[in-house]
C-alpha cells in the first residue's frame, strides 16, 4: 500500500512540473523593491530608519508583474503606561503608466513596553507598457513628547 502511494505522489509531482513548465505564461518572480521602515522609543532616545534594496532597472517583458514589499516593525522599550509615542509608516509608488499613487500608510500608537510588525500587502505591478519608469518613496516616523526622528527613502528606475 505504501509504494502505491508514493508511485501515486511521485506521478501527480510530474504531471504538475510538467504543467507548469509547459505554461507560457508562468514567469519568474521579478522583485522590484523590497522596503523597510523601522522606529524605536527607549527612556532617552527615539529613532526612526528606512531602508531597503531597490534596483537601478529591471528587465521586463508586456505582461510580466513586479512585486513590490514594505514591511515595518515598531519598538517601545519604555516602561508600560508610559506617555504615547505614534508610530507613522507610509509607502508610495508611481509609475507613467499608473493612474494615481499605490498609497499604504499606517499609524499607531504605543505607551511603552510593546514591540511588533507589520507587512503591506505585497504589491503586483503588471506590466502593461515599455519602457516604464517606477517612483518608489517610504518613510518612517516617530513621535513622542520626549523626543522624534524620521527617515526616508526617494528612488527612481527604469523598466525595460
Amino acid at each position: 500500500m505504501e509504494g502505491r502511494s508514493i508511485w501515486k505522489i511521485s506521478l501527480a509531482l510530474s504531471v504538475i512540473l510538467v504543467f507548469v513548465v509547459a505554461q507560457p505564461s508562468v514567469s519568474a518572480l521579478i522583485i522590484g523593491a523590497t522596503s523597510f521602515g523601522d522606529t524605536e522609543i527607549t527612556s532617552n532616545s527615539c529613532d526612526a530608519d528606512a531602508w531597503g534594496a531597490v534596483p537601478a532597472s529591471l528587465d521586463v517583458g508586456l505582461g510580466d508583474t513586479v512585486w513590490f514589499f514594505f514591511n515595518t516593525t515598531l519598538v517601545d522599550s519604555r516602561q508600560v503606561y508610559s506617555e504615547a509615542a505614534t508610530h507613522n509608516y507610509t509607502w508610495i509608488l508611481s509609475t507613467r503608466q499608473s493612474v494615481g499613487d499605490v498609497y499604504w500608510y499606517y499609524q499607531t500608537t504605543t505607551r511603552g513596553g510593546v514591540s511588533g510588525w507589520r507587512d503591506m500587502q505585497p504589491y503586483g505591478l503588471y506590466i502593461t507598457s515599455l519602457p516604464d519608469y517606477v517612483h518608489l518613496y517610504w518613510h518612517a516616523r516617530i513621535t513622542s513628547s520626549g523626543c522624534s526622528d524620521f527617515d526616508y527613502k526617494n528612488y527612481g528606475f527604469n523598466l525595460y
